[in-house]
C-alpha cells in the first residue's frame, strides 16, 4: 500500500499556522503570569500586615524591623516577649517579580517589615493633599521591582501608579542602575503607632 508523506506546501502552511498561533498565545501567556505574580505579591503584603496586627494583639507590642528571608525571625520563634503565641506566618518566600542579580542592596525580592520610624517607610499622604496622614506606621518592604510592576501595584492599591508618598503604598526609588530596576514598594501595614519619630 502506498503512503503519502506531506507535501512541501503542507508543511510550511502548518508551520505558518503553529507559528501565527504562537505569536498570538505567547504575550497571553505572559500576560496571565504576570498577572499571577503580582496577586501574589500583593497578598502577601496583606497577610504580613495580618500578621503584624496579630503579633501586636498578642504582645502589647509592635513587631521590630527585620527581613522575612527564614524562620528566625518573631512571626516564627518567640523572642521571649509574654503573650508571643505564634508563630504568625505559615511560610517565608521571596517575591516572584523581583529581577535577579541587581548591582545594589542586600537582600532584593524578600519582605521587610519596616518599624524604624523613618521617613520613607513611615510616611504616607492618604489623597495627596501635601499633608502626611501617617507619620509614625509600620510598613512592609521589597525592592527590586522593575518601574512598571512597581507602579501597576500602587495603582491596584491606591488608585493611581504614582511616584512618593500618597496612598497607603509608596513607590521610591533609592537607588539602581538604571531607570528601570531596582524599585522599592513600602506598604502601610499600621498607621499612627504613637511612637516619636527616631525613637524605635
Amino acid at each position: 500500500m502506498k503512503q503519502r508523506g506531506f507535501t512541501l506546501i503542507e508543511l510550511i502552511v502548518v508551520i505558518a499556522i503553529i507559528a501565527v498561533l504562537s505569536a498570538i498565545i505567547a504575550p497571553n501567556a505572559f500576560k496571565a503570569i504576570r498577572k499571577a505574580q503580582i496577586a501574589r505579591t500583593l497578598e502577601s503584603f496583606r497577610t504580613i500586615k495580618l500578621s503584624t496586627l496579630s503579633y501586636y494583639s498578642d504582645t502589647g507590642r509592635w513587631v521590630a524591623s527585620h527581613y522575612i528571608f527564614d524562620a528566625s525571625g518573631p512571626f516564627f520563634r518567640d523572642p521571649g516577649i509574654a503573650g508571643w503565641d505564634g508563630p504568625y506566618l505559615e511560610r517565608y518566600e521571596k517575591c516572584p517579580l523581583v529581577q535577579p542579580g541587581l548591582p545594589s542592596g542586600s537582600y532584593p525580592g524578600w519582605y521587610y517589615v519596616l518599624a524604624d520610624n523613618q521617613q520613607y517607610d513611615s510616611t504616607f499622604d492618604f489623597n495627596g493633599d501635601g499633608v502626611y496622614e501617617v507619620n509614625d506606621g509600620i510598613s512592609v518592604c521589597c525592592y527590586g521591582f522593575p518601574s512598571a510592576d512597581a507602579y501597576r501595584m500602587d495603582e491596584i492599591i491606591d488608585g493611581t501608579g504614582q511616584w512618593g508618598y500618597v496612598g497607603t503604598m509608596n513607590v521610591i526609588r533609592i537607588w539602581a542602575s538604571s531607570p528601570e530596576d531596582s524599585y522599592y514598594l513600602i506598604s502601610l501595614l499600621i498607621g499612627q503607632t504613637g511612637v516619636p519619630r527616631g525613637s524605635r
